[in-house]
């Protein structure tokens, strides 16, 4: 993983964006996404696998602190609760390009799973995320979106579907400026998935921006 890290770490500062009108609302930048230690997202988790009833739970995600590893690139540190108990951690490297998200307590695979944006990015705009099998692309963005009990504004609407082999995964992330991810759904199937088929949905209920 330090390995992937440092790759990340060189992108991000030898790279430089391709350049769209910043105060577009249509368009998400860096200045758009919250990284601040202090701050918490807080989400009504529900899963469904194939031979298991559903299951709910409240996640809580915090950044524990943030440490500047260059003029423009940063690693925010990120702690998950369960039901308020201790669930993961993760690691996200920023900067002016771009996000990477990464879990680093199981294996490398976050519990909010992994991901990568390309920054800035703005409706059709599609890039490789953290597997090279796996395209995310920006389907559209929306002036506001209703999601109980806040009403966003400016969210953007991510979709990927992920193909490897029998596996078949297909991901949804919802952001909002200034408050992040709204929603993160995946889906997932192909006996390589763990043997049954699941679906995963993580819904924004509270938060808070430090």
């Amino acid at each position: 993983m330090q390995k992937y890290l440092l790759l990340i770490i060189c992108f991000c500062t030898a790279i430089s964006a391709c350049k769209k009108d910043t105060e577009d609302e249509t368009v998400f930048t860096r200045k758009d996404f919250p990284a601040t230690a202090g701050s918490y997202w807080t989400y009504a988790y529900t899963s469904q696998y194939q031979q298991q009833a559903e299951y709910k739970a409240t996640l809580t995600h915090r950044i524990e602190r943030v440490e500047d590893l260059s003029a423009d690139s940063q690693v925010i540190h990120y702690t998950m609760y369960m039901d308020s108990k201790f669930l993961d951690s993760a690691v996200g490297i920023l900067c002016n390009t771009g996000f990477t998200y990464l879990g680093t307590a199981y294996k490398g695979s976050s519990s909010l799973g992994d991901f990568h944006l390309d920054l800035p990015f703005y409706p059709d705009k599609s890039w490789v995320s953290t597997d090279s099998f796996d395209t995310l692309k920006v389907v559209y963005q929306a002036a506001s979106y209703a999601l109980q009990p806040d009403n966003y504004r400016d969210v953007f609407y991510l979709y990927n579907k992920y193909l490897k082999g029998n596996k078949v995964s297909e991901n949804e992330i919802l952001i909002a400026k200034g408050v992040g991810v709204v929603v993160k759904s995946k889906m997932r199937q192909g006996i390589e998935w763990y043997g049954e088929d699941a679906i995963e949905e993580f819904k924004l209920i509270s938060y808070h921006i430090q």
